[in-house]
Parts: structure tokens; C-alpha cells; sequence
């Protein structure tokens, strides 16, 4: 059960329906997911028989994030391979996605035709796209796009064959704490991360979302990828804070091991802030409910109005929380609307631009009202976003540990709230 499931279980109606929509999208990554695993057992098996070498199959992207739609996510796949030379990458393909494509005629795939007659020459940066890596080339490669790989690999994957071979490719990258300080160290599942670590080199690996030529291939690409990307980031970025924080407390960590920990969904990530101030409950006192207040207020903020008995800092937080689920729902609906999506086509390409210009230049009115209310959307979670990175910095992180807040995890959380 994931986390959203547990916290629905345990409120109100009204909470319910605030999380379906993310509900639903958890189950429809799972059965997703689980499909192509299994059809990809077949597969692999053959494949790996046929290459003479160990495979493992990656998904990233919606899938990677759990979040991917049966009608509009397209699989974004990267296939690792254990072998002593170099090998025909697009033999490898053709072991395992031409194959796949036929299996799935479903799945939604970049150049599909191209992929389901093995003609590698036709589908453009078949590299990123469609990337095939042997492992010591991913693990140990310098270049740019073979580091963010990486990144993606422990934050934005889903296994869907070789697992053995995955587990082992993450856990090289996972930044670990060295040897010699791991006495130290209080035995827990995310004992021995190097949260500090992940802290300081993660943004420069998130900051690629903004890339233009990713953001402006069309209007609606523009919007998912600002709008999940977004959500996807932030949850990452305060996952991996209360990590830092909170490695021992069992109350905080649910996770098994550091990959469920990191892996798990974008809102089972910004739950686990909501456990962390609860864990943290008995150290609020009457002055934080002023600093509480003042946070909201100075980010115009909606009133918050407490959820639950108990500490107020505590039940204003869930509120805070659940508002956020809320926005990101909100955003979830109105992206994969036929309506939302029928409008965004009928924005030229050339009018994609930063919503801040682009918005008055669009000739179709129905577009540009469309493109107002989405930037509003966005602008209005955005605040929520700086208002609880700042409320965990300035106010639960230091009642926690009874000083100030400073360090990798003060600094990635000062990026959302200091203009």
C-alpha cells in the first residue's frame, strides 16, 4: 500500500476526493508496469540468450514516476547491458523493443513504425531516445548526458527486467557515507546515504527540466512539463531533506531500503514531509504557531484552516499538505483533459515561449484564456511550495534539532522561497 493510500484510508471524504486522481494514476502506472514486465520476461530471456550478455530494461520518464496514462504516456527506455566489448547498439534494439512494440501494440512509442520494423536510421537521437549502455560506460562515463543518466537511473526509474543487474547499477550510483564514518552511524534503512551529498549535486541534474528544447516542442509538452516536473522535483528535493533529517526515526522512514525511499511516488514523497512534522509535534510551541502564521500569510496564502485534533503547528501543516496534494491533482485533471489538450494544439509551435510572454501573443481566444488559467494554476502551487520549504527550514528542521538550520539541505530549500 502506498502512503496516499494510508492517509486516505484514515480521513475524511473530503480528502478522498482530493487524492482519486493521483489514486487512480498509481494504479494505472502499477498495471502498466506490471504488463510490460511481464511480457518483457519472454523477451529478455531470448534476448539475453541470443546477445550472449546480461540485460536489464529501464523505464523513465511518467513511467519511471508512476504517473504515466494508458492514452497519452509514452515509454521513454534505456537498455543496460553487461558485456566485455562493445556492442551493435542497434542489435540490442532490436532484441528487445522491436519485439516489445509487437507485443504491446498499445504502448505508445517516439517513431513507432520505425521501432516495429527495426529501421534505428529513422528514428531521430535514437541515443536518448531509445539510449542502450553497457554498465561500466553509464557507471564510469564523464559525459553530460551519461551523468544525468545516472541521476535519472536513482530517481526517475522503474525496473522492468533484470532486476539483479538494476539493483546493483543504483546502489553504484547512490552516493554512500565512507566507510570509515559509518560507525558513527545509527543503524537504519537510509543509514548510510550521503543525503549532503545528493543535496548539493541533485539540483544541477534537476535544473536540465528547464531545458528549452524539452520545454517548447509543443504547448501541451510546455505544461506537463512544467506542471509534473515541478511537483516532481520539489517532492524530491524535501524527500531527500527529511532523509537527511530524519534517518533514524522508523516513525518518518517507511522505506525498506534507499531505493524505495527514493523511487517511491511523487505524493507518497510529500507525505513523508507531513510525517516528519509529526514526529517533530512535541518540540512546536506557542511562538511557532506566530512563525507558522507569518510564513503563510507573507506567501498569500489561502486561509489555512487546521485538519485534526492535536498540535496546532502540526494540524495547520497537514492542512498546508493536503492543499498541495490538492493543487497537484488539480494540475494531473486539467492536463490530460480532451478539452485542455484539443485546446493546447491549436498553439502555434513558434508561440511557445515562457507563459509570461507567450500568453498575449496567441490569436485563439480560447487558447489564451486556457494558457491564463494554467499559468495561475501553476503560480498558485508554486507559492505553497515556497511556503512549506520555508516553514520546514525556518521552523520544523530547527525545532528538531534546536539550532538553526544550515547546510546542503538550507540551501536547496532556500532556492523555492528567497526571490
Amino acid at each position: 500500500m502506498s502512503l496516499l493510500e494510508n492517509v486516505l484510508e484514515t480521513s475524511s471524504s473530503n480528502h478522498f476526493t482530493v487524492g482519486m486522481p493521483l489514486l487512480r494514476s498509481y494504479h494505472e502506472s502499477h498495471a502498466l508496469l506490471y504488463v510490460l514486465t511481464e511480457v518483457l520476461k519472454k523477451i529478455g530471456s531470448e534476448a539475453e540468450k541470443s546477445l550472449g550478455a546480461e540485460l536489464a530494461v529501464v523505464a523513465f520518464g511518467s513511467f519511471g514516476r508512476r504517473d504515466a496514462k494508458l492514452d497519452t504516456s509514452d515509454l521513454d527506455a534505456m537498455i543496460l547491458i553487461r558485456h566485455p566489448s562493445s556492442i551493435d547498439k542497434n542489435k540490442v534494439r532490436n532484441a528487445v523493443l522491436t519485439p516489445l512494440s509487437s507485443c504491446c501494440p498499445w504502448l505508445i512509442l517516439d517513431d513507432a513504425e520505425a521501432v516495429r520494423s527495426s529501421r534505428w536510421d529513422r528514428v531521430t537521437n535514437v541515443d536518448l531516445k531509445y539510449a542502450v549502455y553497457v554498465v561500466d560506460d553509464l557507471l564510469h562515463s564523464k559525459d553530460e548526458i551519461s551523468v544525468a543518466r545516472r541521476w535519472q537511473i536513482l530517481f526517475e526509474s522503474q525496473c522492468l527486467y533484470g532486476h539483479g543487474m538494476y539493483t546493483e547499477v543504483c546502489m553504484s550510483v547512490l552516493p554512500q557515507v565512507p566507510e570509515k564514518f559509518r560507525k558513527y552511524i545509527k543503524a537504519s534503512p537510509l543509514g548510510t546515504v550521503n543525503f549532503d551529498r545528493l543535496l548539493t549535486e541533485v539540483p544541477d541534474y534537476f535544473a536540465q527540466f528547464e531545458n528549452p528544447i524539452l520545454l517548447y516542442k509543443s504547448a501541451s509538452k510546455y505544461w506537463k512539463t512544467q506542471f509534473l516536473r515541478q511537483f516532481f522535483t520539489f517532492s524530491n528535493v524535501v524527500n531527500c531533506v527529511v532523509g537527511s533529517k530524519w534517518t533514524s526515526s522508523p516513525a518518518v522512514i517507511d522505506a525498506a531500503n534507499p531505493l524505495d525511499y527514493l523511487q517511491s511516488t511523487t505524493a507518497d514523497k510529500l507525505i513523508r514531509v507531513l510525517r516528519a512534522v509529526q514526529d517533530t509535534a512535541n518540540q512546536f510551541d506557542k511562538s511557532d504557531e506566530h512563525v507558522f502564521e507569518e510564513i503563510v500569510v507573507a506567501h498569500h496564502l489561502e486561509e489555512v484552516r487546521p485538519i485534526g485534533d492535536g498540535n496546532l503547528v502540526v494540524a495547520s501543516f497537514r492542512s498546508l499538505v493536503v492543499r498541495l496534494l490538492a493543487k497537484f491533482a488539480q494540475c494531473w485533471v486539467r492536463l490530460y483533459d480532451p478539452l485542455t489538450l484539443q485546446l493546447l494544439q491549436r498553439v502555434p509551435t513558434s508561440k511557445i515561449a515562457p507563459h509570461a510572454v507567450f500568453t498575449p501573443t496567441i490569436d485563439d481566444p480560447e487558447a489564451r484564456v486556457l494558457m491564463q488559467t494554467l499559468a495561475e494554476m501553476q503560480s498558485s502551487y508554486l507559492r505553497y511550495m515556497a511556503a512549506v520549504a520555508q516553514l520546514l527550514d525556518q521552523l520544523v528542521i530547527p525545532a528538531r534539532s534546536r539550532t538553526t538550520s544550515i547546510g546542503p539541505a538550507s540551501a536547496i530549500l532556500r532556492r523555492y522561497y528567497v526571490s
